[in-house]
């Protein structure tokens, strides 16, 4: 077992938003990218890379907080 000398990992909730709004963000920011490179802008893609910049920046000022 890799992990045999590990006591205790406990991932929290705020760990786990913390992951997703990583993911959504470089997935998002992919999306974005693509539509400025093919020249279709998709007001759908802005609209969810702003939503999901605040839910990052909120989760990431929550991580650092407590």
């Amino acid at each position: 077992m890799a992990l045999a000398g590990v006591k205790s990992m406990k991932i929290n909730r705020l760990e786990i938003a913390l992951v997703a709004s990583c993911i959504a963000l470089v997935l998002l920011l992919v999306a974005v990218g693509i539509d400025i490179v093919s020249g279709q802008l998709s007001w759908i893609h802005l609209v969810l890379l702003f939503l999901t910049i605040g839910f990052f920046l909120s989760t990431v000022t929550r991580y650092a907080s407590r």
